[in-house]
């Protein structure tokens, strides 16, 4: 009868421990879907402001190569071309991205699905058409000013050029460095909710 007692006593305690372990489970996962909807949000800001910079900089990015540089108007039309894909990549990343909605309602699997597309489709663009565009852009910017300037102003505009694009490109390689960091931070998150399952 007493061992009766003690098995019953023993399984109401495994089972209001099997009850707050439940509870511990629903509250990390609720816990790591709002970090992660937090992480999600500010990557979203941040190419919502970079295809409101792109809007406003494609219209006077025409007349600086046209007045200050005096450059071909192939050149122009080339760079202004490369912008409007830029924004339209962007608008389209903004679409088609996880947004905060798809973190607190899809499932591990399905979420972790469409941050790796985002993860590649982000990469893609870097590798497969900005880097080989910059790498043709640059020297041609370079040309153009030379052509289209006296000595003075193209060695003022050549160091302007110089510093500017080292100060875009360690602001683009950090935007990007942070962006695939934070990528991995939540498919690791998605990966412990998993393991849980």
């Amino acid at each position: 009868m007493e061992k009766d007692i003690e098995l019953e006593e023993m399984r109401r305690q495994l089972a209001v421990l099997n009850e707050k372990l439940r509870n511990e489970e629903i509250v990390n996962e609720t816990l790591i879907r709002r970090a992660m909807s937090a992480k999600v949000s500010k990557m979203n800001k941040e190419t919502l402001m970079i295809t409101i910079a792109l809007l406003f900089v494609t219209p006077f990015n025409v007349f600086t190569l046209k007045n200050s540089v005096n450059a071909s108007w192939i050149f122009i039309i080339v760079t202004t071309l490369f912008l409007i894909a830029a924004i339209v990549m962007s608008f389209y990343q903004l679409y088609t991205s996880v947004h905060t909605d798809d973190v607190t309602h899809k499932s591990p699997v399905e979420l972790s699905r469409r941050l790796i597309r985002d993860k590649r489709l982000h990469t893609m663009w870097l590798y497969r058409v900005g880097i080989p565009f910059l790498i043709v852009w640059i020297p041609w910017l370079f040309f153009e000013i030379y052509l289209s300037t006296d000595v003075e102003y193209m060695v003022g505009m050549m160091v302007g050029g110089i510093v500017g694009m080292v100060v875009g490109g360690s602001l683009g390689i950090k935007y990007y460095l942070n962006n695939m960091r934070t990528y991995n931070e939540m498919l690791k998150q998605i990966d412990e909710l998993t393991q849980k399952e």
